[in-house]
């Protein structure tokens, strides 16, 4: 997979055309992204390391409209939820998930993708012992509490109690 990557890479770094829809057509190539993606990131880095500012324009430019396609894929409450997890003061966590609620976001579909982060984090921890960066079990499932908590409440401002309530049994 690595030398297919690696050609791939070459490939798009020497093709004409629209640079956009030749990231699409290699993407919908790929059995899996991570070893293109693995190979643009070595390659920055090596472009980096010997002073390749041109080549590591190139290759900053192909993995960012890569990283660009792959966030399409990624439903939207899952996107909005990454982004909570990120947000530590819960004004702004509450903030964006009203702005997410106003502009058409479902709170069936954050409940979903909340209990599937839930289910995913205690899988890892079972498995692995740690999450990302070695962040405890608690910790996490205490990020994720704060995150439901946020978008319980908001939920109820803007969709009423009993949408709230339906929430909270997911």
């Amino acid at each position: 997979r690595m030398a297919s990557a690696k050609k791939d890479v070459d490939e798009l770094l020497t093709s004409s055309g629209n640079i956009d829809d030749n990231i699409r057509e290699t993407l919908a190539r790929q059995e899996s992204p991570l070893p293109i993606m693995a190979i643009l990131q070595m390659n920055m880095a090596n472009a980096q390391k010997n002073g390749q500012e041109t080549q590591l324009k190139a290759l900053a430019y192909l993995f960012n409209g890569m990283n660009t396609e792959l966030e399409k894929k990624v439903p939207v409450a899952n996107r909005i939820l990454m982004k909570l997890l990120g947000v530590e003061d819960k004004e702004d966590r509450r903030e964006l998930l009203t702005s997410h609620l106003n502009s058409g976001g479902k709170s069936k579909e954050l409940a979903e993708a909340i209990v599937k982060l839930v289910a995913d984090a205690e899988e890892q921890f079972a498995t692995i012992g740690s999450g990302p960066e070695g962040q405890t079990r608690s910790g996490t499932l205490e990020l994720i509490r704060k995150v439901a908590i946020d978008a319980a409440l908001v939920i109820g401002d803007v969709y009423g109690d009993s949408e709230s309530d339906e929430f909270a049994k997911q």
